[in-house]
């Protein structure tokens, strides 16, 4: 399955614009999911949208960007769209599925929040991610597909100090 699932991370169905080619937001939401898997914040098949995995999601947006708008990623955008990837599927909050089913987008981080209650990978991925040599290898994957120019700045956790920026400033 291994195989399968590099193929899929390295094909992911991504924006793209002649003036700053392909934005990566779903290689980056990927990359915090591996890593929330690795220091057990996920700890199952149920991707919850938390402040940990959120903060993940911008410090990698950050380190990795190469364009002034990289760093500003909305998560919504990619939490929701990754669903058109085949392997990512989205569980909405009972009663709410038709929001989820009638919408060809999300409108904003609220609305994701107020109708997805998790999303959830394929089983088979799911079991190949509980292997640190498996994560590894599709971490580099995306690495080097998506951030080619930027990958020497990945830091596994960032988004640990990136939360703890925000609790401080929370409390000042």
């Amino acid at each position: 399955m291994l195989p399968t699932y590099l193929r899929r991370f390295q094909q992911l169905r991504v924006a793209r614009s002649r003036q700053h080619g392909e934005a990566p937001y779903k290689p980056a939401l990927l990359l915090a999911v591996l890593e929330g898997i690795a220091d057990g914040s996920i700890t199952g098949n149920r991707i919850a949208i938390t402040p940990e995995l959120i903060a993940a999601f911008k410090a990698i947006c950050t380190d990795l960007g190469t364009s002034a708008l990289f760093p500003a990623a909305n998560f919504a955008l990619p939490f929701y769209h990754l669903r058109s990837d085949g392997f990512w599927h989205l569980h909405p909050w009972p009663g709410l599925d038709i929001l989820l089913t009638r919408s060809g987008s999300i409108r904003s981080f609220g609305h994701l929040r107020d109708v997805v209650a998790y999303a959830a990978l394929d089983a088979d991925l799911w079991q190949l991610l509980q292997v640190p040599a498996h994560r590894a290898a599709l971490t580099q994957a995306l690495l080097t597909r998506y951030f080619p120019q930027t990958q020497g700045r990945y830091r596994a956790r960032a988004g640990e100090q990136a939360l703890a920026d925000i609790r401080r400033q929370m409390l000042e």
